[in-house]
């Protein structure tokens, strides 16, 4: 099947890598890549390897940029035995009537961690992937990746949460202060975002603000703010 969302996140409190492809990406069979383990530089495995086998767990459409689709698979990677070690997600380009892909990014993240499907979102300008996964133990991480020109590149949730605590200062009316949650990366499936607000005069609760989040670039920005569940 061609066309189905894709997997992709970082879990809390555990070791991930998500590594960006470097430019000139060696060529694929692109008909392999939902039908097995593909064999890459940056993820080699059979004999001889760390990671002597594999085994592919799921594959799909990820969503389309101009001439470039993009797929998503998911691997189980074996050190000794059949059990699964670690689990990986992989994200290939096919160019439109092309029979090659390229790969564009993977991470590689503990067995047991559970990657979820993805969104693409974003405007006729501006592209990002949603991401998310579970680790095994529990606790939901998001990640986006922004489009940005011709790669995929991680946006940056430190320079996020920054530009969004001085929005929210900014727009805020003065008796309000926000209090940003531990996880500020917005739902996917509405790019939005609830945040706890406090009195400032005294600290105590006063409701949340919706906080509306759009990509621009390979940021993500302030859109508007709802204020109807604030408490004055």
């Amino acid at each position: 099947m061609r066309r189905a969302f894709v997997a992709i996140a970082c879990a809390l409190g555990f070791a991930s890598a998500v590594q960006a492809a470097e430019p000139a990406k060696p060529a694929i069979p692109f008909a392999r890549i939902q039908e097995a383990c593909v064999r890459t530089d940056a993820l080699p495995f059979g004999p001889g390897e760390h990671w002597t086998s594999c085994r592919l767990t799921r594959a799909g459409f990820v969503g389309t940029i101009g001439l470039l689709d993009f797929y998503y698979a998911t691997w189980c990677l074996v050190a000794r035995g059949e059990r699964c070690d670690r689990v990986a997600l992989l994200v290939f380009a096919n160019r439109a009537y092309r029979e090659e892909a390229t790969l564009q990014f993977h991470r590689v993240d503990p067995a047991g961690t559970r990657y979820e499907y993805a969104i693409m979102v974003g405007g006729e300008a501006s592209h990002a992937i949603a991401v998310s996964a579970r680790a095994p133990k529990g606790g939901l991480e998001r990640q986006f990746h922004a489009w940005a020109g011709s790669r995929w590149q991680a946006v940056d949730a430190a320079e996020w949460r920054a530009a969004l605590a001085d929005a929210l200062q900014a727009r805020l009316p003065a008796e309000l202060r926000a209090q940003l949650p531990r996880e500020v990366l917005p739902e996917p499936e509405r790019m939005a975002l609830v945040v706890p607000l406090r009195r400032a005069r005294d600290g105590a609760p006063a409701g949340v603000a919706e906080v509306a989040v759009r990509v621009e670039g390979a940021r993500l920005a302030v859109g508007d703010l709802d204020l109807a569940k604030a408490i004055r």
